[in-house]
């Protein structure tokens, strides 16, 4: 039938070919009998027909298919050109021409289109000398029917320095040497085709400039998509070990497809200009994406993950910012942080989910609309609203740490409005608005955490290790505390079997950790305490603390400690995850636990939200000891909430 249809193709017969074609395809796709084949054959009668937006889409799956042949790279550019788009047109016929380089000769179509121009405008490199002459002949090239001159690179890393391109590609005003490439498109072609920016200077991109399958690594250099700028980068990655800038910022207008971002020390792409990101990653990043001082984003149906600040960053005083159809997840602050931004700040329909701060944090002057995202799992809030202005309306925001919505501080420009939200098992309040500052409505809430309390590890059936026997008061092993036994016959005729792995369950239900005593409790209880800066505030109606109101524990038995971790000073150089605070009611113990990493991880899943701060959380944890600077914290239950 491919054949029939061939013959039709040829005779001029383009209607009755097309029929062919198509109705072969809707018969054999999706089997193991499909001739991909019949999609470049009907790409060639949709163009023939004049239907180039059809053409398109089964040259692009053909490509999908047989990304290594010409035919699919060759009637895209066709296509492409018909729709008047010249420049992703001369990148899908440099493919084409990658692939098959008689093709300005022998495929009668390009030599109509083309002509022996952008033949004379294609250069092929293989290695850093290659790609120098090429960046120096085309500044003296003039542009021919919208036709940029193209490079195409070999696979292979091309080193770009002061030593290997030729000086007189840099501009220099004396302090800063700047590679200017501009008026050009930059292919890569088979294999990993990767150009390392090695020295300290500047790269700019200017005017116009397009870049496919490209590996873009810069050691010292920064990249700057310039002013006026149009640039567009399809299938590319960007990696950096600059510590000093962001290592790729736009000031111009700049459109990214299906490209990545990672390892970017400082930061991955800022926005100062007009962008649009679209099916990129962007992960191991500072912060991975950022757009500031009157900057306007469109950033779709991208991930951010895995960076060591934001998934995305928005402002201060950014002009237009719209977050669609995104996963933000795993960062080690926000998933999403506004600052300053007065309007036009839409995130919809997003996933935000296990960062270790707030899902979503809006601060100073901000103006959000937060609408039909799934926020889920994340440390803090899952929406964190301070000082600022959001409408919340047909979110999900479930299993939050510190509850769903936090509301804080009046904001000139209105009320926040809470509306149609599903806030549902969040470790904390679905809704905190202590000062009024919002209108809530119409909002479904289930079990969330509306009281200060703490989730405990205790089971609710509790039976005798040695007889099986149900039991409300059962006696635990004073070694491992987590045998229990109905009665001292039991404990006894359980020993032989039980002493096998008392030390494994000692081992397995408790946690060892270093205990430095810091005295901040006592001191800030002092009468004698003059330092008008307290360093400890306990709230109201909570029972008092001090060797009077609790006798002190002993190194042998199991005692309560009030555990608290809190992220406020996360943003300070000095800020130790790892460092918790502790004391008990007796103030014997009264310190800091160090490489407390689990620790920190329990009071934040299981603990209650500080009574003062919404940015502590606490937990009452069993303890024993110390001995010789360390002390035994129990994980394998919790006490009851404590009223001190």
């Amino acid at each position: 039938m491919r054949m029939k249809g061939n013959d039709l193709f040829k005779n001029g017969f383009y209607n009755d070919a097309l029929k062919i074609y198509s109705d072969v395809i809707d018969i054999s796709k999706n089997t193991a009998f499909f001739d991909v084949r019949l999609l470049s054959n009907r790409a060639s009668v949709y163009l023939k027909l004049g239907q180039y937006d059809e053409a398109l889409q089964d040259a692009e799956e053909y490509i999908l298919q047989c990304p290594k042949c010409w035919r699919g790279y060759a009637k895209k550019a066709l296509a492409l050109v018909e729709l008047k788009n010249m420049q992703d047109a001369c990148v899908a016929a440099s493919i084409a021409y990658y692939y098959e380089r008689n093709l300005f000769h022998n495929f009668e179509p390009f030599r109509i289109i083309f002509g022996s121009s952008m033949e004379k405008r294609l250069f092929v490199c293989r290695d850093t000398l290659s790609l120098s002459n090429a960046l120096r002949t085309i500044r003296t090239l003039n542009h021919w029917q919208n036709l940029l001159p193209v490079i195409i690179l070999e696979n292979g890393d091309y080193l770009v320095s002061l030593h290997t391109i030729d000086c007189d590609l840099f501009l220099s005003d004396g302090k800063v040497n700047e590679l200017l490439i501009k008026n050009c498109i930059l292919v890569g072609g088979e294999g990993e085709c990767s150009i390392i920016f090695d020295d300290n200077h500047c790269v700019g991109f200017a005017e116009v400039f397009k870049a496919y399958n490209v590996s873009f690594r810069t050691r010292f250099s920064n990249c700057h998509f310039l002013p006026d700028s149009v640039v567009k980068l399809t299938h590319c990655s960007f990696q950096s070990s600059n510590n000093s800038y962001t290592s790729f910022s736009c000031f111009g207008e700049l459109k990214v497809d299906s490209c990545k971002f990672y390892n970017c020390t400082n930061g991955g792409l800022l926005v100062v200009g007009d962008a649009e990101v679209e099916n990129s990653t962007f992960f191991g990043n500072g912060v991975a994406l950022e757009v500031r001082e009157g900057g306007r984003l469109l950033v779709r149906k991208s991930r951010m993950y895995g960076n060591k600040r934001q998934g995305l960053l928005i402002g201060p005083k950014a002009k237009e910012c719209v977050v669609e159809d995104c996963e933000l997840y795993d960062n080690e602050l926000s998933g999403i942080l506004v600052v300053n931004c007065a309007s036009d700040v839409i995130i919809k329909g997003n996933r935000i989910y296990d960062n270790d701060e707030s899902g979503i944090t809006v601060i100073i002057n901000s103006n959000v609309s937060i609408i039909e995202n799934k926020i889920l799992k994340n440390s803090r809030w899952g929406i964190d609203i301070t000082s600022s202005r959001a409408v919340i309306k047909e979110n999900k925001l479930h299993n939050n740490q510190c509850g769903g919505i936090c509301v804080e501080n009046s904001c000139s420009s209105g009320m926040s409005v809470i509306e149609y939200n599903d806030i549902c098992n969040n470790c904390g309040p679905g809704i905190c608005d202590d000062e009024q500052l919002s209108k809530a409505s119409e909002n479904k809430f289930q079990n969330n955490k509306e009281k200060r309390n703490q989730s405990t590890a205790q089971s609710e059936a509790k039976l005798c290790y040695y007889c099986k026997k149900p039991e409300n008061k059962l006696k635990q092993c004073t070694n491992c505390f987590t045998a229990q036994y109905c009665g001292r016959k039991c404990q006894k005729s359980d020993w032989k079997n039980h002493k096998k792995v008392c030390d494994r369950f000692l081992s397995d239900g408790s946690i060892v950790v270093n205990y430095v005593r810091k005295p901040i409790m006592t001191e800030h209880l002092s009468p004698n305490k003059h330092d008008p800066f307290k360093t400890s505030e306990r709230a109201p109606g909570l029972l008092p603390v001090g060797p009077q109101y609790c006798p002190p524990p002993n190194t042998t038995t199991r005692f309560i400690v009030k555990i608290s971790a809190g992220e406020v000073d996360r943003d300070r150089e000095d800020f130790n995850p790892s460092v918790v605070r502790l004391y008990d009611r007796s103030l014997k113990i009264d310190g800091i636990l160090t490489d407390a990493d689990q620790i920190r991880h329990l009071v934040w899943q299981h603990g209650a939200m500080g009574q003062l701060y919404n940015f502590f959380k606490k937990l009452f944890m069993w303890a024993k000891g110390p001995e010789h600077g360390k002390l035994r914290v129990f994980t394998n239950e919790f006490p009851p909430y404590q009223h001190w």
